[in-house]
């Protein structure tokens, strides 16, 4: 696997490809071969996913993912395949729908509802139950260590846990239960007015907790900030309304148990007024149907949220009165939350926009009043059109992150370089801790497209590597060899050499962002590791002999 991962990075500057482990493990070109690929290509790593940017530097590094699942891990589910995105879609939605029809097949007020709607019911039932399935057959992320985890045992171990009570416990088939008990008479009302439905309705309260969890899907990473936070706030509205259901639930539920306890029922319960509509004359009177009860049922859930109540009552059954506190400290929360959301909403679109805006306007002022060119101008311009400009404002202009102290922001920056510098086949067997040292003196540099980023006969000024974009590589003929890729780096040998000049030109083909780790600050850190200085220096200057000695062979020889 260290060749393979090596061959990637055989020259500085030139990429060699490597064929997915599909197109070499699946061959032929018929139908079913095609079928094949398409069926692992769902369940492998996908190379389309946004979330995946964390965890893998480059397109090649993904590939060696899929390899590395597709030949030891084939019976597994990737958490970033195009399976797993679908599911997580399709299951969200099974909760939400399944927790409204239950809703209403579960409560005496309806009566003689339309069989398929327990049907239904029963359907999707199912498929929960073979999402909790899947749920074992699914790796997870390890977000303290930046990488996938897709062993069975250790899956298994973390799934059992840490997620098995919840996931079993709201899998459990309530439309079955429901069909096991009634049989053909399952539509009718007054039949479930008893602790058995009650039992269903309280137990019912696990899938509140997976709507939550399955919910997560809608802040998953997106391009744009107004389409992550349009989600955001649809997140907290479905989860509101879906709580809020569960609450009239449970407060139904108790009021039946005390009914039937008591054998009477109270006529200052709300639940007394809404049984007397379902069941009572002014049901006749009215003609008041089923699809009117649900909109009763909808008034109700979402009065809770305007935190007042028409008309006053001198008489409350007690239940009542603890329903309408709990309703109001609900509210509230999912209030609160929603400002929350509000306030970071406004403060990502204003904040870095406004700086952006001041900035942008005094420089191209200053530039214009020292009468520069205007191509430089458009330049500038660019420049602060990226959002990599918003960052670095954020992080020289905002209070709270100067104000951070300095061990707050090593962590910060290993964060986000940690991985990238340990994947690395220099620094591959190096300890963590020389790594940490070299990230924090790594410089992040940006280079806008036509940007030339290292110039053939020009000494190196350290290792370069690529963070986001890609660059073109040119020898010194001006000739394109290759393109280089978030992941890739160059100008390893300035780091362990003085005055090597770069055989090759670099341009940035797009907008890049590029990691510096100057050979100067490099020697500074490696003096207190003479021996990895040494074996880098030796491994650097063998691979760059060796690479001469094909170029060398190649070049034609004219006999004498």
């Amino acid at each position: 696997m260290k060749e393979f991962h090596e061959s990637y990075f055989v020259h500085r500057c030139l990429i060699i490809p490597e064929r997915d482990v599909l197109d070499t493990d699946i061959i032929g070109s018929g139908w079913l071969q095609h079928l094949k690929w398409w069926w692992n290509d769902l369940f492998l790593l996908s190379y389309s996913n946004e979330s995946s940017r964390g965890f893998y530097t480059s397109t090649h590094a993904m590939k060696i993912e899929r390899f590395r699942q597709f030949r030891k891990y084939r019976g597994r589910i990737h958490p970033m395949s195009k399976f797993r995105t679908f599911w997580n879609f399709l299951i969200l939605h099974v909760f939400v729908l399944n927790k409204v029809t239950f809703r209403f097949t579960s409560n005496f007020l309806y009566d003689n509802l339309p069989m398929p709607l327990f049907y239904l019911g029963a359907v999707l039932d199912f498929i929960i139950i073979i999402d909790l399935i899947l749920s074992f057959k699914t790796g997870y992320i390890d977000y303290e260590a930046k990488q996938v985890i897709l062993d069975t045992k250790k899956c298994l171990l973390k799934f059992c846990t840490q997620k098995l009570f919840i996931h079993v416990a709201s899998a459990m088939p309530m439309h079955w239960f429901l069909f096991i008990r009634y049989g053909t008479k399952v539509n009718c009302g007054l039949c479930k007015f008893n602790h058995f439905i009650c039992a269903l309705k309280i137990f019912n309260i696990f899938t509140l907790f997976r709507i939550f969890e399955a919910s997560a899907y809608w802040t998953r990473k997106r391009h744009t900030t107004r389409k992550i936070y349009f989600y955001k706030f649809l997140r907290i509205a479905v989860t509101g309304l879906i709580t809020v259901v569960q609450f009239n639930e449970l407060h139904d539920s108790f009021s039946m148990i005390l009914f039937i306890k008591d054998d009477e029922v109270d006529t200052r319960a709300t639940l007394a007024s809404r049984i007397t509509i379902s069941y009572g004359h002014v049901r006749k009177s009215l003609k008041i149907d089923n699809t009117k009860l649900s909109l009763v049922e909808l008034y109700r859930t979402l009065n809770v949220f305007c935190m007042f109540t028409f008309g006053k009552q001198t008489k409350l059954f007690f239940l009542d009165k603890l329903a309408s506190v709990t309703a109001f400290v609900v509210a509230n929360i999912f209030y609160f939350w929603n400002a929350l959301t509000c306030f970071a909403f406004v403060t990502s679109l204003m904040y870095s926009k406004d700086q952006v805006m001041k900035q942008r306007s005094n420089t191209l002022n200053y530039i214009r009043s020292q009468r520069l060119s205007e191509n430089l101008c458009k330049k500038v311009d660019r420049y602060f059109r990226l959002k990599r400009t918003r960052m670095v404002l954020t992080e020289q202009q905002n209070e709270l992150y100067r104000s951070l102290p300095l061990l707050c922001k090593n962590e910060i920056k290993m964060s986000c370089y940690m991985t990238l510098l340990m994947r690395l086949p220099l620094f591959s067997d190096w300890s963590l801790s020389i790594i940490q040292e070299l990230v924090l003196v790594v410089e992040e540099i940006v280079y806008l497209a036509n940007d030339v980023v290292s110039l053939a006969g020009v000494e190196g000024e350290g290792l370069m590597i690529v963070d986001t974009g890609i660059l073109a590589v040119y020898s010194e003929n001006h000739e394109e060899k290759g393109h280089l890729i978030d992941g890739d780096y160059f100008g390893e040998l300035s780091l362990v050499t003085d005055r090597e000049l770069c055989m090759s030109s670099v341009v940035a083909v797009t907008d890049c962002v590029i990691l510096l780790l100057h050979k100067m600050a490099f020697r500074n850190v490696l003096k207190s590791y003479p021996k990895e200085f040494h074996n880098l220096k030796t491994e650097v200057k063998n691979t760059h002999d060796k690479t001469t000695k094909v170029r060398l062979s190649l070049v034609p020889h004219v006999s004498t």
